[in-house]
């Protein structure tokens, strides 16, 4: 998860038991204020068109050129 979002500002990520501890202590303004920078980055970069694009990238990057072409 903490390649898709910023962790600390947009997602809280626990290794261990101290973090996870961290997490819950939590106060709910910061998780709201967390929760709502996660839903703007999903609503900005989790588009259709974004999707597009990047399988076009992707089928162009495995493409073969043609042979003599």
């Amino acid at each position: 998860m903490d390649a898709f979002f910023e962790p600390g500002r947009e997602i809280l990520i626990a290794r261990t038991t101290e973090d996870a501890l961290a997490a819950l202590d939590t106060p709910d303004a910061e998780l709201a204020a967390l929760a709502r920078r996660a839903r703007e980055r999903c609503l900005a970069e989790h588009t259709a068109q974004r999707r597009a694009r990047e399988m076009v990238a992707a089928l162009e990057a495995a493409a073969v050129p043609a042979v003599g072409g």
